[in-house]
């Protein structure tokens, strides 16, 4: 019986999704939601003894975790894809690097079990081993791993999900494999992208561990510190997975970097990975072996000149561009355009208060388009600013789409325009 699955997405890069511990093929929170569909094609797979999957028997270890996800790809049609691992998914992906090293692009690690498993005291091992039975074993393991610091309700909902989810003997029969299998020998030095992702306030899998395994392991790998999150970044820090916009592009664009960038996604990748004050990076090709880096700053505005120093350095003298590429590290132009609107309130509205609340709707759409080259839509504006209150809506600027080129980007101007009072 083939693993059951859900698929997300309909582009040519595919990639399989293995979970943790207590989670599911449909335990991934909002992040389904915010994929890129068009470039990727992801595969989030139930266990066994996990969602569609329970009932199903084991044998509950890591190395069938990755028989089965290898399975799947050959139903699929897939021969070559990346990997995403969450917690004890994080051992598996490595598992399925170490059956079929040439069918795997890329990983991407989320709070990852390493290759040399989990080391635990006798009381840590106790508590663990009773979490294949007890609820109340669950609770403290998810409230220790997310630093003691999230809600009882949320920990009983997490607790609710894994129990309804998963087989206590598949929740039993996977620790000892993913905390007691060693194989860092099998994958040591792999030259193939990684990008590890630790939360910040987990104690047992955070930054440290990661640095001290996963980033020993692989030569290429590179490490984000996922901010305001334990062991569950995709519950904890849901606004930060969906809103943080540089750490969604370079977990998307992480397949494509390799040793040295080639694909345009690679160039963008490396770009945003260089430092925090980049905003967007767009590269494209007019013209084979010639390469153009746009990048812009926070705010939509200009990159510092030591940044792009540090660019134009990393791409012509580091190891990143191939030799037959001629890279061009330019900075965007702001296009910027002011918002003028005429506003009708109903009677009794406070005017005042129309006006700010608009003003702080229409803010975030603007962000959203804070993209090299994207548009802003005079359709977005008006559907954002018009809020309960008002009665009719008149954008007298801009007059049409903010239109940018492959070096351009947005910039609101200034706000302004009067609000009245209907009748």
């Amino acid at each position: 019986m083939p693993n059951t699955h859900l698929l997300v997405g309909h582009g040519a890069h595919r990639v399989i999704a293995l979970h943790g511990w207590f989670g599911h093929a449909g335990g991934w929170g909002p992040l389904t939601q915010h994929l890129n569909g068009r470039d990727f094609s992801y595969a989030f797979m139930d266990q066994r003894g996990y969602g569609g999957m329970r009932g199903s028997g084991g044998p509950y270890t890591v190395e069938q975790i990755a028989q089965d996800a290898l399975a799947l790809a050959d139903q699929l049609g897939w021969q070559r894809f990346s990997l995403i691992g969450h917690s004890m998914g994080g051992s598996a992906i490595q598992q399925v690097l170490v059956a079929a090293p040439a069918r795997v692009r890329a990983l991407v690690a989320v709070t990852p079990v390493s290759a040399t498993g989990v080391p635990f005291d006798d009381q840590g091992w106790q508590l663990f081993t009773a979490a294949g039975s007890d609820p109340a074993a669950r609770r403290g393991i998810i409230d220790f791993t997310t630093g003691n610091r999230l809600t009882g309700t949320w920990l009983d909902a997490m607790v609710a999900s894994t129990q309804q989810h998963s087989d206590d003997a598949a929740v039993a029969g996977y620790l000892l494999s993913w905390a007691r299998t060693a194989f860092v020998e099998k994958i040591q030095g792999q030259q193939l992208p990684v990008l590890v992702l630790p939360g910040e306030h987990d104690p047992a899998l955070g930054e440290a561990a990661c640095r001290a395994t996963w980033m020993q392991h692989y030569p290429t790998a590179q490490l984000e510190v996922v901010r305001n999150a334990g062991h569950y970044p995709m519950d904890e820090a849901p606004i930060i997975l969906e809103t943080d916009d540089r750490l969604r592009r370079r977990i998307q664009l992480a397949p494509e970097a390799f040793s040295v960038a080639g694909p345009a996604g690679a160039y963008e990748f490396h770009a945003l990975s260089l430092d925090p004050s980049i905003l967007d990076a767009y590269a494209y090709s007019p013209r084979e072996g010639e390469v153009h880096v746009i990048v812009i700053g926070q705010n939509v505005d200009p990159v510092s000149d030591e940044v792009m120093t540090r660019l134009i350095r990393k791409f012509k003298l580091g190891d990143v561009a191939p030799l037959t590429d001629s890279v061009t590290v330019r900075r965007a132009q702001p296009v910027q355009f002011d918002v003028e609107a005429q506003t009708i309130v109903s009677s009794g509205a406070d005017t005042a208060a129309v006006r700010s609340s608009g003003e702080t709707a229409l803010r975030p759409y603007i962000g959203t388009r804070a993209r090299i080259g994207a548009p802003v839509y005079l359709s977005g504006v008006i559907a954002s600013a018009k809020t309960a209150d008002i009665e009719n809506l008149v954008i007298k600027q801009p007059v049409g789409d903010v239109l940018c080129a492959s070096d351009q980007i947005a910039k609101l101007g200034a706000l302004t325009g009067a609000v009245a009072v209907a009748g």
